[in-house]
């Protein structure tokens, strides 16, 4: 007997399953500071998010370069650590996901809406 196969269900991650904007935010300032410039309020990166990092970077630092701009991103995926206990399942995401996983596959795919 052939066993069922199940369907996959995908899920994005930044704020479908997790909030993590304020430590993405203080990890990007901490980017900021670690190559001499001057840190932004968290709020305008927090509304950025949703497109890639060296896309809004170029839009809020037009005059910077490439190699800054990925130099700027490098630190902040090294500077995330620090602020992982921020990032908090949203509320009721671990119980639903405890009940499609009976049901479903279960995946994650992120990507950017930009």
């Amino acid at each position: 007997m052939e066993k069922e196969k199940k369907q996959l269900l995908c899920f994005d991650l930044d704020n479908t399953l997790l909030h993590a904007d304020r430590g993405r935010a203080k990890s990007y300032n901490d980017a900021l500071n670690a190559c001499d410039f001057s840190p932004l309020p968290e709020r305008v990166f927090i509304q950025r998010f949703g497109v890639v990092g060296c896309v809004f970077l170029h839009e809020l630092f037009p005059s910077f370069t490439d190699p800054e701009i990925h130099r700027i991103l490098r630190y902040q995926q090294q500077f995330m650590h620090r602020y992982l206990h921020l990032v908090k399942p949203i509320p009721g995401v671990v119980h639903a996901l405890q009940q499609l996983s009976s049901h479903y596959r279960l995946a994650i795919a992120s990507n950017c809406s930009r």
